[in-house]
C-alpha cells in the first residue's frame, strides 16, 4: 500500500512538472517571389518536435468541421498572446520603388503600421521584456522590390494549451451554459 501511495504522489509530481515546462513556438515567415513559413513546436528542450513548413504538401489542412459550430480563432490567439513570452522578435521589411517620393511616403506608411501592429499585440505587455528583438524597414532606392522576413519565438506553457483546447470542445459540441432566464 506504500508503495502505490510513493508511485501516485511521483506521477502526479510528474505530470505537474510536464504542465509547467513551457513550449516553444519558432515561426520563420518569408516573402520574396511568394510566401514561405516554416513552425517549429518543440516541447521538454528539443526532445519533441513538430515541423510545419509550407514547401510540405503534407501538412495542408483538411476540412474536418462534420457539421458542427465554427470557432472564433481571434479570442484564443488573444489568449495565447495573453499568455505566452514573446522572447525573439526579428521583423525586416524591404521596400523599393523607382521614384524616392514615393518611397519616403511608403517607409513612413509602413513604419506607422508596424508600430500599429505592435502596440495591439503588446497592448497588455512591456515590448521591453523581449530578449532579442530587432525592427527595420530598409527603403532600396531605384528597385521595384519587396521583401518580408520575420523570425519570432514565443514560449508558452502546455497548461494555458490545454485550457484553451477544452474551451474551443465545449463551445463546437455546444456545451451547457449557466445562464437562466429571469423571471
Amino acid at each position: 500500500m506504500d508503495y502505490f501511495v510513493i508511485i501516485i504522489t511521483i506521477i502526479i509530481i510528474l505530470l505537474i512538472v510536464l504542465l509547467l515546462i513551457p513550449l516553444k513556438i519558432k515561426i520563420d515567415y518569408t516573402y520574396l517571389d511568394g510566401s514561405n513559413y516554416k513552425i517549429i513546436f518543440s516541447y521538454l528542450f528539443g526532445l519533441v518536435k513538430k515541423e510545419i513548413d509550407s514547401n510540405n504538401k503534407e501538412n495542408k489542412c483538411k476540412d474536418t468541421n462534420n457539421g458542427s459550430k465554427k470557432v472564433s480563432s481571434k479570442e484564443y490567439i488573444k489568449y495565447f498572446l495573453d499568455k505566452g513570452k514573446i522572447e525573439k522578435l526579428f521583423l525586416t521589411l524591404t521596400i523599393g520603388i523607382s521614384d524616392p517620393f514615393l518611397l519616403g511616403i511608403t517607409t513612413g506608411v509602413c513604419w506607422s503600421l508596424i508600430n500599429i501592429i505592435l502596440s495591439i499585440l503588446f497592448m497588455n505587455k512591456d515590448i521591453d521584456k523581449v530578449i532579442s528583438r530587432e525592427i527595420n524597414v530598409l527603403p532600396i532606392f531605384n528597385e521595384n522590390i519587396f521583401q518580408i522576413h520575420l523570425n519570432c519565438i514565443i514560449k508558452l506553457n502546455l497548461v494555458y494549451i490545454i485550457t484553451a483546447y477544452i474551451r474551443i470542445l465545449k463551445e463546437k459540441e455546444g456545451g451547457e451554459n449557466f445562464a437562466r432566464a429571469s423571471n
